[in-house]
């Protein structure tokens, strides 16, 4: 049995969210939010869940900087490792070249593979260990100087001491 939603099936046999066709890249924030849509639907409320999702939490207080989103795909049909988790598909590609699929916007987890493989596709998940959105002024943030955040034994000394700079090199004449 399979249900669509959006850019999605769900397909309850398998456990495979499916992509439609087409779709070359997924956001998690959008995987995360058709499973929970479909998940909230009058209908669907039998089923187990798809997946669990957390994050975006304030990391100061004026609400500028935010941990990022983890999606983990759940695996809720029996307790241990007999567990099969939800796992994203995205269609086959015509081949017979290989092409790219993605998955971005955040960290994309499961027990075991997140992504199903399929015909004539390379699928990337591009994620981060630790991931921060920062809302605001983000030039301000990357285009702050580093040099005066260098402590004393610290390596980032060190290595400003032993940069060959301009100033340096001509010194050397």
């Amino acid at each position: 049995m399979s249900f669509r939603f959006g850019d999605f099936t769900f397909d309850l046999a398998t456990k495979f969210l499916d992509v439609a066709v087409g779709v070359i890249a997924v956001d998690a924030q959008d995987i995360y939010n058709a499973a929970q849509e479909w998940g909230e639907q009058p209908s669907n409320m039998i089923y187990d869940t798809v997946l669990t999702g957390g994050g975006k939490f304030a990391l100061d207080a004026t609400e500028t900087k935010f941990t990022g989103l983890v999606v983990r795909m759940d695996a809720v049909d029996a307790p241990g490792p007999a567990a099969t988790p939800w796992a994203v598909r995205f269609a086959a590609a015509g081949g017979p070249g290989i092409e790219l699929r993605r998955v971005f916007g955040g960290d994309f987890i499961s027990d075991g593979d997140p992504v199903a493989p399929s015909a004539f596709t390379y699928i990337v998940i591009e994620q981060a260990t630790s991931p921060t959105l920062i809302n605001g002024n983000v030039a301000a943030f990357w285009d702050a100087q580093v040099a005066a955040h260098q402590v004393v034994g610290s390596f980032g000394q060190w290595v400003q001491f032993k940069l060959l700079t301009v100033a340096k090199f001509l010194a050397l004449k």
